[in-house]
């Protein structure tokens, strides 16, 4: 059983009934008889009263008379109303006559608390009169009958994330009093339903409160095989464990690896609503479908993704799958993957090239260029330090704007830049940052001068060691709070486009510059890879030396 989606499990507490209420009623004259819990159950109602006090009756004899025929067809139907106000654990307020005590008939089972056996007795003793205590006892034991039968201790509270529903098939008020309508005796076929978001999934907290988050929907399956194992209170103490890795792994998982999944789960939503998939089955011929569409019309706008951005999704979305509690085969997705490397063959033989292709690299006369056209401000100081710290660092968007001035160390050799918002565990590191021999492109120069600057022009908070590193500046030069990884990106697209280079950069210009400029310094793989955060055999930061290196050694030097 799970969220919005789960099916709904019957209950099967009692199919035809009558109910009889006064406490639930305006002016306390409106009577209903509790339901008595078969067919055979033949409650009577109480004497009206018009004391404020709770009354209504246990079991007695049937209401008398014959009425006319009438099925749910030919009914007409009703709005029921709406309470005005709460009192013992039920909805009151209802209107005096038919339609509020039928109003008050469905609230009652709505809020009926089935396996809450103290609630239970309360919500009965507030509408039983006091002489039928016994009645009362027979409702808590049934409550606590189904409680054991559900795997939960006879007494105790609902579960976390249990609600019960009232789907009511057919309704018949009578007056009991003529036309005054002063005692309303409603008759109800209805079925009860309890809908669970999954079996109870709170955080047991030391005060003793739970906590509020349920089970995700789509691990109901396994928590229901644990029960099935291992019985309700184990099953729980798992799902509170699942539920704890899940926070764990959302705290280190980064945020933009994780918006990555969330757009793949979209594509592939879409995918499987337009073939009419359903969405928890992944198998051989799905995924390979998928690779298909999402090359050929997968887009939004009807047209296919670049290869790369479909390997992106398809792994994003076999994520999200196993996530959910969807099988993956390793083999289905292995065809799948397959599938897509040779249709991108395909794609190139026919001479047909999709996306923006390998981003250009960030070159030194490029930091020239900028360091050149940054404007005498607290601006422009800052955009001279955020280009040329992150060349140095090979940043990523999310870096800077992760950040704080604590986190930039200036030393007597240099910077020691402390990336704590990395990808991967290699890009959590200590960068050094050495002084160039040309000031006016040195990065350890471009931040002193920067900070230097945003002391005289920003109140004196932004120099904490917990504000920003890099802060937003608007176009009067006030200090509008950090940067964040878009503002980031937009800030080294509109500084290269300042600087006159052709080619706009992007968030990640600065980090293929270092790879390849330092690899055709000659500098060592492995001190490039420590430095921009790469795996030391990263196929990435291979694929980027392969750019710029492979002349020296190649098979065709000094041939002739």
């Amino acid at each position: 059983m799970s969220d919005h989606k789960t099916r709904k499990a019957r209950i099967t507490l009692a199919g035809l009934g009558i109910l009889v209420v006064g406490a639930l009623v305006g002016g306390g004259v409106t009577a209903l008889t509790v339901l008595g819990g078969d067919d055979d159950s033949r409650p009577g109602t109480a004497s009206p009263s018009r004391s404020a006090a709770p009354t209504a009756a246990g079991p007695s004899s049937p209401a008398h008379g014959r009425q006319a025929e009438m099925t749910p067809d030919r009914a007409r139907k009703l709005v029921l109303e709406k309470p005005t106000g709460q009192a013992d654990g039920l909805s009151t307020g209802f209107s005096e006559g038919p339609v509020g005590a039928i109003s008050a008939a469905v609230h009652f089972w709505e809020e009926y608390a089935f396996l809450d056996d103290r609630k239970a007795r309360q919500q009965m003793e507030a509408i039983v009169s006091p002489d039928a205590g016994r009645y009362v006892d027979e409702q808590v034991s049934e409550v606590r009958t189904l409680r054991e039968n559900a795997g939960l201790p006879p007494s105790g509270g609902t579960p976390a994330g249990i609600t019960f529903s009232t789907t009511v098939n057919a309704v018949r008020a009578t007056s009991l009093t003529g036309t005054e309508g002063k005692v309303v005796q409603v008759w109800m076929n209805n079925d009860r339903y309890a809908t669970q978001r999954a079996l109870s999934t709170d955080t047991e907290h030391p005060s003793g409160e739970a906590g509020s988050n349920p089970v995700p929907a789509e691990r109901s399956p396994l928590v229901v095989q644990w029960a099935e194992r291992h019985g309700v209170e184990v099953a729980r103490r798992l799902a509170d464990a699942e539920d704890f890795a899940d926070q764990v792994q959302r705290r280190l998982r980064p945020a933009n690896t994780t918006d990555t999944y969330a757009k793949a789960w979209k594509v592939w939503t879409r995918f499987c609503a337009t073939q009419r998939f359903p969405e928890l089955e992944a198998t051989r011929g799905a995924l390979v479908a998928f690779v298909v569409w999402l090359l050929d019309r997968g887009r939004a706008d009807g047209k296919g993704y670049a290869p790369s951005s479909a390997s992106t999704i398809l792994a994003g979305a076999v994520v999200e799958l196993r996530r959910r509690g969807a099988e993956v085969g390793r083999d289905d997705q292995a065809q799948a993957r397959a599938t897509l490397e040779a249709a991108a063959v395909e794609l190139l033989k026919a001479g047909e090239r999709r996306g923006r292709g390998q981003a250009p690299a960030a070159e030194v006369p490029d930091l020239y260029r900028v360091a050149r056209a940054c404007p005498d401000t607290l601006a422009g100081a800052r955009d001279k330090a955020l280009v040329l710290t992150g060349f140095h660092y090979a940043s990523r968007a999310q870096d800077p704007a992760g950040l704080l001035a604590g986190d930039v160390a200036l030393t007597p050799r240099g910077l020691v830049v402390s990336v704590l918002t990395g990808k991967t565990k290699h890009s959590v590191r200590d960068a050094k940052i050495n002084y160039q021999q040309d000031p006016e492109a040195c990065p350890v120069e471009a931040w002193k001068a920067y900070r230097a600057r945003l002391a005289a022009d920003a109140e004196p908070h932004w120099q904490e060691p917990t504000a920003p590193a890099f802060v937003g500046v608007d176009r009067h030069g006030n200090v509008t709070g950090g940067m964040v990884p878009d503002s980031v990106t937009r800030a080294v697209k509109r500084i290269s486009a300042r600087a006159g280079i052709p080619l706009a950069w992007t968030g990640h210009f600065l980090r293929i510059g270092l790879a390849t400029t330092a690899r055709k310094k000659g500098k060592d793989a492995v001190a490039i890879a420590d430095q921009g955060g790469w795996a030391r055999h990263s196929r990435s930061m291979n694929g980027y030396f392969q750019r710029v290196g492979g002349w020296e050694d190649n098979a065709t030097a000094g041939l002739t």
